[in-house]
C-alpha cells in the first residue's frame, strides 16, 4: 500500500488524505499480521532521512489512531531517496517517491 505526500511535507496530498480513513480501517478489520512502514522522499527534498522518517511515523501514528495496535507495527523507518521505484524520466516520478509504503505480512517470510 502507498501512501503519496505533499513536497517537503509529512502532510498527505489531498487524494491520499482522503483514501487514507479507508485504507485504516481495511487493515484494521481485515489483518492482524505485522506491519512494516517505509518512508521515501524524492532527490530534490532536502534533509530525506529526517523527512522520510518523520512520513513513516505520520503513517504510523495515524494508523494506532485509527484503532490498529502498536505491536502490529514492527518496523518503521525512513531509506530518504535511496529506493526511487520509477526512472528520472517517468512522468510523475517525484511524485511517487515522495510516499511510504505499508508492507503487510501474508506469509512466514519477514515483514
Amino acid at each position: 500500500m502507498l501512501v503519496l505526500f505533499r513536497f517537503g511535507s509529512t502532510e498527505y496530498n489531498n487524494p491520499d488524505k482522503q483514501r487514507f480513513p479507508s485504507t485504516a480501517y481495511e487493515i484494521r478489520t481485515n489483518y492482524f499480521g505485522p506491519i512494516k512502514i517505509v518512508g521515501h522522499t524524492a532527490k530534490n527534498e532536502t534533509n530525506g532521512m529526517a523527512l522520510s522518517l518523520a512520513r513513516a511515523q505520520t503513517v504510523r501514528d495515524q494508523l494506532i489512531a485509527s484503532g490498529i495496535s502498536p505491536a502490529q507495527i514492527t518496523s518503521v523507518e525512513g531509506v530518504a531517496d535511496r529506493q526511487p521505484w520509477v526512472k528520472d524520466d517517468e512522468r510523475h516520478a517525484e511524485d511517487i517517491r515522495r510516499r511510504v509504503e505499508i508492507f503487510l505480512k501474508r506469509d512466514d517470510t519477514a515483514c
